[in-house]
């Protein structure tokens, strides 16, 4: 995209923020959780544990079929 973060800051949408202050960290964050201990986790959603059900095997055919997608990653 050309204009890059430069064409991104001059939206009108953020037209009252003030970059230095987010550069510098001194903005407080517009939602802040509440935390209880390191590791809290009531904040988000539960979900089961994976059971490995449902999921293909990745096989050697597969892999010599998608492996180069993957060179640079």
């Amino acid at each position: 995209m050309s204009g890059g973060a430069a064409l991104v800051k001059d939206h009108p949408f953020f037209r009252t923020v003030d970059w230095g202050d987010v550069i510098s960290r001194r903005n407080p964050g517009p939602i802040i959780p509440p935390v209880r201990y390191p590791g809290d986790a009531q904040c988000f959603d539960a979900y089961p544990e994976d059971d490995g059900e449902g999921h293909d095997e990745y096989t050697a055919d597969m892999a010599r079929q998608y492996d180069h997608c993957f060179d640079d990653f």
